[in-house]
């Protein structure tokens, strides 16, 4: 009798372990798209989820990166465009996920200069200082500004479009 309830025991506990394995991330909270960002825990690395119909395309160095699936939160202080799967800073980790993040403080359309925004790839994490030329009540966005080199002096310039909805 023992022997049986040893044997179902570890048999669960395998099963356990292989579920587990098949889900790559641990959610904590879920993603509302347009309104609250989510969070998770991926291989020891903290996420932040970003989920809506905003997007942004931008050119750096001859490459046009694309990252879909944000949110722009438009508060009456500030203006946020999160798109992606943002990989909050620890010591020695590099992002999993591309993503994109500016916040700024545009109570209306307008011209807001040496804005200090970030875009991530996997293994890259990229802050920049941009122009940011808003229109359509705080739904689009062009932008254009140099990457900041950790020596903090201007790298490559970039460029792009932000477009919420």
């Amino acid at each position: 009798m023992n022997r049986r309830v040893v044997v179902a025991a570890v048999l669960a506990g395998s099963v356990a372990l292989v579920l587990t394995g098949v889900s790559s991330a641990t959610v904590y909270s879920k993603c509302v798209p347009n309104q609250r960002p989510g969070a998770a825990i991926e291989k020891n690395h903290r996420i932040r989820l970003f989920c809506g119909t905003a997007r942004v395309t931008f050119r750096q160095s001859g490459v046009t990166r694309s990252v879909t699936n944000g949110m722009c939160l438009r508060y009456p202080n500030v203006f946020i465009v999160a798109i992606g799967k943002l990989t909050q800073p620890q010591l020695n980790q590099t992002p999993l996920y591309k993503a994109y993040y500016v916040a700024f403080p545009a109570l209306k359309d307008g011209t807001f200069k040496q804005v200090l925004g970030r875009y991530q790839v996997p293994g890259r994490d990229v802050f920049f200082t941009a122009t940011f030329h808003v229109t359509g009540k705080r739904s689009k966005a062009t932008f254009s500004g140099h990457t900041t080199l950790p020596n903090r002096k201007p790298g490559p310039a970039l460029a792009g479009t932000i477009t919420c909805k």
